[in-house]
């Protein structure tokens, strides 16, 4: 055991770093919704918010975050609910398919932004930072591919 002292006398415990991170690791692990059998915790709601945001280009305040958090959880439930719907009906998207979706995406991106037109040597870092935004969507985009398969 390891003994700190902090005012008022010795106590027994871990460093305060270490602490804090094992509070922290609770907290992504508390439970904030069920569907069906399968849970929802805090960590999978903070991931899923940063991944929206990141979408959205936008850096949330903690305000935006509190405020949003019923929303985003009320869509998070929804794609536990639609995966649930597909497992039982057997439906599956395989990487390839959405590998491909991801694909297509960049490509009617990149004739929007009309990369064609612009200098040969700027065309590899256009293409990548649209890659990388529509990889961000991956999730979404594999959702998409589930909800047409349920139709």
């Amino acid at each position: 055991p390891v003994f700190f002292s902090g005012g008022g006398g010795g106590r027994q415990g871990l460093p305060p770093e270490i602490q804090e991170q094992q509070d922290a690791m609770k907290q992504r692990d508390q439970e904030v919704a069920t569907v069906g059998a399968e849970k929802i915790t805090r960590g999978q709601l903070d991931d899923f918010t940063n991944t929206m945001a990141q979408l959205q280009q936008q850096n949330l305040t903690p305000l935006q975050r509190h405020t949003s958090a019923p929303f985003l959880l009320e869509m998070l439930e929804d794609q536990v609910i639609l995966v649930q719907a597909a497992k039982a009906q057997n439906i599956a998207v395989s990487n390839s398919e959405v590998n491909a979706e991801i694909d297509k995406r960049v490509r009617e991106q990149a004739l929007a932004a009309k990369t064609d037109k612009l200098a040969r040597e700027q065309q590899p870092a256009i293409l990548g930072r649209i890659r990388d935004g529509v990889e961000a969507e991956k999730d979404q985009i594999r959702n998409g591919l589930i909800t047409q398969k349920l139709q």
